[in-house]
């Protein structure tokens, strides 16, 4: 009892302490140091816990890519020549938060899964064979060998765009409100005899998307809804485009051609009329009351408040609500392909595919099929 309280008060104070020296007191050396140190730390800590073969060596990979997000962040950020005064300090600061982001899924993911969580014991330190050792090693050589791509995949322009992006958020309160409009619900509700719900994968080639990839492994990392064939009711949870805030805006497919590969993928999922009312109203109620962004559940996988989702979480729960969910799945793990790849029913028709590129773009357009 006492070691745990005594940990309870001194991981604060340890936190405080290092976020202090980070921010007033360090150099690019000592970042980097911090970053190695806290991610051998972590690791280690999580090689000597229990669980499973599996889950350690995921939480290896999800570590070791944090760690080098944080050694890139520290290089083109926050020690890039030129960057003084109010910039640098911020971006110190959210260098120092970078620090403890492990530490926090790991609380999540690992304490939050066991009752207890003590210091292991010699005998447990024992059960770590060469075998494991070696699949270790393996995979944490993997994940880094797979990250390098991330110097190939994004740029640095990505990276500054992500980072001017991320004050426009809040996962913690509503900052969208009412940015769909009454002509749009006139739109909506105009398609009611058209009995099916249109769900759109996209490949934008956005800065975000081709860091989400990376993780993700898939080409398509975006999912919206529309109630109509030719995309004109089409809406997700997004960034805003800098027009609304983050959260439940509407969409144009001009948006998506944000690179020469860029391409979506619309499937229809039949809906009868009453249905699609509910999810129509639902949308109202949700533009009504005030929504945000959901950053921080692509990370933690959970939401401080109801109406705080990413994309695929939305429409997860959208489908839910008016019970056309086709599979079951916690809604903060949902990924945008998951409704293509999780349909054993084959709930979805393929619908159409378009594949952008600024030359076709107006042809592609004037294509659409009709419903």
């Amino acid at each position: 009892m006492k070691f745990r309280i005594m940990k309870n008060i001194l991981y604060p104070l340890a936190a405080v302490f290092i976020g202090f020296v980070l921010i007033f007191f360090s150099n690019f050396i000592l970042f980097n140091l911090v970053y190695i140190f806290a991610f051998v730390f972590i690791v280690f800590k999580n090689l000597l816990r229990g669980g499973s073969r599996k889950s350690k060596i995921y939480l290896i990979i999800i570590f070791a890519g944090i760690m080098v997000i944080e050694l890139v962040f520290n290089v083109l950020i926050i020690f890039e020549p030129g960057n003084t005064g109010a910039s640098l300090m911020f971006s110190k600061i959210i260098g120092a938060v970078l620090v403890f982001i492990p530490f926090i899924i790991e609380q999540v993911v690992v304490v939050t899964k066991y009752d207890s969580y003590d210091v292991p014991s010699v005998i447990d330190k024992d059960t770590i064979s060469y075998s494991d050792s070696f699949l270790y090693g393996k995979a944490i050589a993997d994940s880094i060998s797979n990250l390098k791509k991330i110097k190939e995949t994004v740029t640095y322009d990505d990276i500054i765009s992500i980072m001017k992006d991320l004050p426009r958020h809040s996962s913690f309160r509503y900052i969208n409100k009412n940015s769909l409009t009454p002509e749009y619900f006139e739109k909506a509700y105009d398609t009611i005899n058209d009995e099916n719900i249109y769900i759109v994968l996209s490949n934008t080639g956005s800065s975000a998307s081709k860091i989400i990839s990376l993780f993700t492994k898939k080409i398509y990392n975006h999912v919206s809804v529309s109630f109509d064939s030719n995309l004109e009711t089409i809406i997700s949870y997004n960034g805003g485009e800098n027009l609304y805030p983050p959260g439940l805006n509407p969409e144009m497919i001009e948006w998506f051609n944000k690179n020469d590969d860029a391409s979506i993928i619309v499937y229809r999922l039949a809906v009868p009329r009453e249905q699609k009312r509910l999810l129509i109203e639902k949308v109202a109620d949700i533009n009504r009351t005030g929504n945000a962004y959901n950053m921080l559940g692509l990370v933690l996988k959970l939401s401080v408040k109801p109406n705080i989702l990413f994309c695929s979480q939305f429409l997860y729960k959208l489908l839910e609500y008016s019970e056309l969910n086709y599979f079951e799945k916690e809604d903060g793990q949902i990924k945008p392909t998951d409704f293509i790849e999780l349909d054993y029913y084959r709930k979805l028709k393929f619908h159409y595919e378009l594949k952008f590129n600024r030359e076709n773009q107006t042809k592609l357009l004037s294509e659409l099929p009709r419903p």
